[in-house]
């Protein structure tokens, strides 16, 4: 039984994985229509450049980065677009985002895990 349940977790992950390729695949041929759509962004109508660069659009930076998993970290994206930062603040995520780049498993392995959890918790609410 146990065995069973690895097996299905296993595969979960593998189908989250390979969804997630796909996805990152349409993201970098800039396939628009096959990306599934993100959830809104509440941007203020008086923003001084959020429209002017589709920050936020089906063919935007936001979508081509592609969402966050979390709602903390969509949160955070948003804000980071669409409020000003302080120099040492840009510099240090700009740090970050060096250091992770080259960790692409960690980040699929975070996605995907987080995905099969989603997968997981809808079957249950379902059953």
């Amino acid at each position: 039984m146990f065995v069973h349940a690895w097996e299905r977790e296993r595969e979960r992950t593998l189908n989250a994985l390979a969804g997630l390729n796909e996805e990152w695949s349409a993201r970098a041929e800039r396939r628009w229509e096959l990306l599934p759509e993100h959830p809104p962004v509440d941007v203020p109508e008086d923003h001084p450049y959020a429209a002017d660069l589709d920050l936020f659009g089906r063919a935007s930076l936001y979508a081509l980065r592609g969402p966050p998993a979390t709602p903390p970290g969509r949160w955070t994206l948003e804000r980071w677009l669409l409020e000003p930062s302080q120099p040492d603040a840009i510099v240090a995520r700009q740090g970050a985002v060096r250091e992770l780049a080259a960790h692409v498993e960690l980040r699929a392995a975070a996605r995907a895990d987080h995905s099969a959890r989603r997968s997981t918790a809808r079957r249950a609410m379902c059953a």
